[in-house]
């Protein structure tokens, strides 16, 4: 109602507009035309008030891309998103909470016979991520400006792709997620770590800083993240990979064009990097810092995250490759990153069976 109340007035100013024209043109006194005047600023401030009176429920478009609903920054605070397909069956039910799935003792739940039945927040078992589910379109990824100079970030190339639906963590992969992965499948993890300058015996339950259960994964190697991912797809009967660079970036903007989330730059306070003032000496838990208009948190900063692309630097694509490769892609940054380095487009190499703690992953999820 309110809507066609702030057309009605926007038609009848337009009008008004014309017949003060015409008024000017066919000689009417002064006064007669003050009083005109006066009545439409009368209008125009009446049509201000309307507009701020419409509540705006529309979808989050970019593209052919829709998310519906604004999650909350803050970690601890839950609510509720119900959002509807192009045919008006519910597509997606949304609960943000970072508590839910983070950490904890239970290993993940279903049996890999069939597909597990999946929660309110997206999740397939006690132990799997939260995921946040996207639909397909087009999206823009990468940047005109390829290099900061000598030292400076790669940035991959600015294109229009098309992607295929598809879910993603809300959050990356925890310390506890990760661990009841390894008990669960007796997977032996990478025995060393990159610490600093040197490669160190440790673990991921060793990175050279405290943390907690909630605390991104860090000090695995890409083998790792993959293991995890064909053991989510092997418990849920789901289909979990690690994403590909354009899944990643897609997800992490939410239609922003800026390099970052909040705009043209980034403040210590926005997120885990290394800026000026206090040093930054490792990772911190979770979703810490606001969330991005799809409900990602930690996409730039706290630890960087693998993909599935091979290492490149061609203009013609995006990490074209997904196959066999000795070098893998890393997207995000870290805790150790300067800004430059953790803007959307940036990007950079990982030995694919090395460990550092500064790198970790977060998985999507395809539809079977």
């Amino acid at each position: 109602m309110m809507n066609w109340l702030l057309v009605g007035l926007l038609v009848l100013a337009l009008g008004g507009i014309g017949a003060l024209a015409m008024m000017i043109d066919s000689g009417v006194e002064d006064k007669q035309k003050q009083r005109f005047v006066y009545a439409l600023f009368g209008l125009f401030g009446l049509i201000g008030i309307v507009f701020l009176m419409v509540e705006d429920k529309t979808a989050f478009v970019y593209g052919d891309w829709e998310s519906k609903g604004k999650p909350s920054g803050k970690k601890s605070k839950q609510h509720a998103e119900v959002t509807e397909g192009g045919d008006g069956r519910v597509a997606e039910a949304e609960v943000t909470s970072k508590q839910a799935g983070a950490g904890g003792e239970d290993a993940a739940g279903g049996d890999g016979r069939g597909k597990s039945k999946e929660t309110a927040d997206g999740r397939d078992c006690p132990m799997c991520p939260p995921m946040v589910r996207l639909m397909g379109g087009r999206t823009v990824v990468g940047t005109l400006f390829r290099e900061a100079g000598q030292g400076g970030p790669v940035l991959g190339p600015l294109q229009e792709v098309m992607q295929q639906a598809y879910s993603i963590g809300r959050y990356e992969i925890t310390v506890g997620q990760f661990d009841a992965f390894v008990k669960a499948k007796g997977h032996k993890p990478a025995s060393t770590c990159r610490i600093g300058g040197k490669v160190v015996e440790g673990s991921y339950l060793a990175p050279g800083f405290e943390q907690s259960r909630e605390h991104p994964v860090v000090c695995i190697s890409w083998y790792d993240a993959a293991a995890y991912a064909s053991w989510l797809t092997d418990k849920t009967g789901r289909r979990y990979a690690l994403p590909t660079e354009i899944e990643w970036e897609h997800a992490a903007r939410a239609g922003a064009l800026d390099p970052y989330v909040n705009g043209k730059q980034i403040h210590p306070a926005q997120a885990q990097f290394r800026a000026v003032g206090p040093a930054r000496t490792g990772t911190l838990d979770i979703g810490q810092f606001s969330s991005n208009k799809f409900g990602l948190y930690d996409v730039h900063g706290n630890a960087a995250e693998m993909i599935r692309n091979c290492w490149s630097t061609s203009e013609e694509a995006v990490g074209a490759a997904t196959g066999e490769c000795a070098t893998r892609t890393t997207k995000g940054g870290s805790w150790q990153s300067t800004a430059g380095h953790i803007q959307f487009a940036a990007r950079a190499p990982i030995p694919i069976g090395e460990a550092d703690n500064a790198t970790g992953f977060r998985v999507v999820r395809h539809k079977e």
